[in-house]
């Protein structure tokens, strides 16, 4: 039987049909999704333990080493590397290809728990794991610079006016704000003059946590109807901090500006960022697993214009 035959007879059948079939495989075409990556699962976990003012040796000796030795012991690991600093320590598992990370988290779960005995007790918070995910690279990074604006005025922005806009963009997950931080009243204790006064870090900080309570002053009620009565005492400013009693001594009120320099600084003051060689805040875009990037990365810059004329003047 000759297949071609019945095509050679209908020639304008056959022309139809092929049309039809360009037609339809066009269509399909310029349906396709288009992304520069196709989604990836890597087969990989990471663990990450934290105490305040420990160094990168204690963290190493005392939280990184019991970790590692319990971790190792799961099964279909393929590279352990741990690394430590200042307060922190991280560990990278890389399992075989092919691994069910899900189950692998379990085993990292039962390995942390069973690693607890061996922690130092100042471990305030247990370790934490994550399982690596490619989708939580940033697919748009957005720099946000000024000339005459502080970096508390640019980081005020971009919370509530560049994040809050562009995580309502379809296939957007979420925006993370680098390079600064919330602003904050900093206090840099001198510690000979507290040692002195016989006073010691716990006790200023308690001192400060009871000056600085938010709660009702009293209510008042006729039988029916009750009302609080709230006095505005919190303290915003670093003069009010400043002179807040923290302890007397001898009869005589200490304040903080006495054992302290008080001032107004950053929450975290050792992040920052810089966009050719300018102090910038940046703004990094994540997508949603099943978004595409390309879409994702038209909209952000189509926003952008509209978002311009509400910017601090001085900043780009």
């Amino acid at each position: 039987m000759n297949i071609s035959a019945p095509f050679i007879k209908r020639p304008v059948g056959t022309s139809l049909l092929a049309a039809g079939v360009l037609v339809i495989g066009m269509i399909c075409y310029f349906l396709l999704g288009v992304a520069p990556l196709p989604n990836l699962e890597f087969p990989a976990i990471f663990v990450q333990a934290s105490v305040p003012g420990a160094d990168a040796r204690n963290m190493a000796n005392t939280v990184a080493a019991p970790l590692e030795r319990h971790l190792g012991q799961i099964s279909g690991i393929d590279t352990l590397n741990s690394f430590s600093s200042e307060g922190s320590s991280f560990i990278v598992m890389l399992f075989n290809v092919g691994t069910n990370v899900d189950n692998k988290a379990r085993d990292v779960q039962a390995a942390i728990n069973a690693a607890a005995p061996d922690l130092p007790s100042s471990l305030r918070v247990p370790p934490i794991y994550r399982k690596a995910n490619p989708n939580n690279a940033p697919v748009l990074i957005l720099a946000l610079t000024g000339t005459t604006q502080p970096l508390s005025q640019l980081y005020n922005y971009a919370d509530t006016t560049l994040s809050p806009r562009i995580s309502q963009i379809p296939g957007v997950a979420q925006v993370d704000i680098n390079g600064g931080a919330t602003p904050a009243v900093r206090v840099d204790l001198n510690l000979r003059t507290m040692a002195a006064m016989g006073l010691t870090g716990d006790q200023v900080r308690n001192a400060l946590v009871a000056a600085n309570v938010i709660e009702p002053m009293g209510y008042l009620s006729d039988g029916d109807t009750q009302l609080a009565i709230n006095a505005n005492t919190s303290m915003t400013q670093p003069d009010q901090f400043a002179n807040a009693i923290v302890a007397v001594r001898d009869g005589v009120p200490v304040r903080l500006k006495d054992i302290a320099h008080v001032y107004s600084g950053q929450q975290d003051q050792y992040q920052a960022a810089w966009y050719n060689g300018q102090r910038a805040i940046l703004l990094m875009i994540r997508k949603q697993a099943d978004a595409n990037v390309i879409a994702i990365v038209d909209k952000v810059r189509a926003l952008l214009p509209q978002l311009t004329p509400d910017c601090p003047p001085g900043s780009s």
